[in-house]
């Protein structure tokens, strides 16, 4: 009887161990999840907007990555599938004023296994100057000179160097509402805009942004986003404020200037996002 009960309990023993080492066996061959994932805006520009991917491979036995997108609220996506090894990846199918999500998932004929979840906010204007272009930016004043300069920067290698003033208003433009066509700024709404600005006059300056304003009776206003920021000599300065669109707008023109009439600066990293009104 005893022996009948040993085997009994071996048996039944070796069923559960067997039972509990079924799911580890399903698991086996399935690929690391990638970590690490970031997610960040490839050297913006006022007409086009990328973002690119970075992630950590874990695994050497993946057949491949799947890329999945969100926007929102929304579900998520496929939107690439790449090669074993991958570890980054950049999506040019987004568009301004959007918020997106991303994971990445590690695959093999085992299954899948899931990054991290990263999100990231794409602005309704960014201009950078990595391209090596002035982009959309202009001179403004007669004399003045705007130039694209490599190895001063706030983000990246390039900025954009503005010289020959002679006016306090005179520096440069870029035109963000009008009637030929360019419509990033909507009437009615409201923006966070912020830039960058540089000197190296050997003294604190001052700068100024600004926006000029044509309305649909023609009139012109000068509308004060920064006023006169103390730029210290060969520091890199945030120029913030918020905008709102009066509904009568026809033009837009923001532009940057200083009181010093015969100040040289340079410009870098303009980002225009929608304000929050929370």
């Amino acid at each position: 009887m005893f022996k009948k009960l040993l085997v009994l309990c071996l048996v039944f023993c070796i069923f559960i161990l067997i039972g509990g080492c079924a799911p580890r066996t399903s698991l086996e061959g399935l690929p690391e999840a990638p970590s690490n994932l970031i997610a960040k805006l490839v050297d913006p520009i006022l007409t086009e907007v990328k973002v690119e991917l970075l992630w950590k491979d874990n695994s050497d036995n993946e057949d491949g990555f799947i890329v999945e997108r969100k926007t929102g609220s929304g579900q998520y996506e496929v939107i690439a599938r790449l090669e074993p090894n991958t570890t980054s990846y950049i999506d040019d199918s987004v568009s301004r004023n959007s918020v997106y999500s991303y994971r990445i998932k590690a695959y093999n004929d085992k299954g899948n296994k899931l990054s991290n979840a990263v999100q990231i906010e794409v602005p309704i204007v960014s201009t950078s100057f990595e391209d090596e272009t002035t982009q959309s930016w202009q001179p403004r004043g007669s004399g003045v000179s705007i130039e694209v300069k490599y190895g001063v920067a706030s983000h990246g290698d390039y900025s954009l160097f503005v010289s020959g003033r002679s006016s306090n208003w005179h520096g440069t433009q870029i035109p963000l509402l009008s009637r030929d066509g360019v419509q990033y700024l909507q009437p009615g709404n409201s923006y966070n805009i912020r830039i960058w600005v540089y000197q190296n006059s050997g003294s604190e300056q001052k700068i100024t942004l600004t926006m000029q304003r044509t309305n649909n009776d023609e009139s012109i206003n000068y509308d004060t986003i920064v006023w006169q920021k103390n730029v210290p000599n060969e520091t890199w300065v945030e120029l913030s404020g918020s905008y709102s669109v009066p509904t009568n707008a026809t033009q837009l023109l923001l532009y940057v200037e200083s009181p010093n009439a015969d100040l040289s600066y340079y410009i870098d990293g303009l980002v225009i996002k929608i304000k929050n009104e929370n």
